[in-house]
């Protein structure tokens, strides 16, 4: 399986008819407001979203049904993984490519500043994974 692109956006919806997909409102930062002071203190913070890491994958193989695993980390600007989430997918049997939709409905954060979504996969049988790409995202606190 080779990763081909992935996007953060707000939303991505498929025609039907066409089975093309369109990204909506691709996210390169997130300005928050100011933090009520009784949750500065706390080490880590949330802020409601509704983002969306959308990708497509591609294989030669066409044989067999393929399925992945796909790994998601956030990393502060410390490097520091603050929110790690799994998700399988299934590629069935004669199609090479496979579009994921993986949503994010909260973000937990800790500074401002440049934070990366990285993104890597495993097909089932591999122990390892395979870094596919780094989203990145920047939060800045006003």
């Amino acid at each position: 399986m080779k990763h081909i692109w992935s996007v953060l956006c707000s939303k991505s919806i498929v025609d039907e008819q066409t089975n093309l997909i369109s990204l909506f409102d691709c996210i390169e930062e997130i300005q928050i407001k100011r933090i009520p002071d009784k949750l500065e203190k706390e080490d880590k913070k949330i802020v409601p979203v509704n983002l969306e890491i959308t990708s497509l994958w591609f294989s030669e193989s066409i044989k067999i049904e393929r399925k992945l695993e796909i790994k998601i980390e956030l990393r502060d600007p410390d490097d520091k993984i603050i929110a790690p989430t799994l998700s399988e997918f299934t590629l069935p049997e004669k199609y090479k490519r496979l579009r994921t939709r993986i949503k994010i409905n909260k973000i937990p954060f800790t500074v401002s500043g440049e934070y990366n979504f990285d993104v890597s996969f495993r097909e089932k049988g591999q122990k390892k994974y395979t870094n596919a790409t780094k989203i990145p995202l920047t939060i800045k606190i006003e």
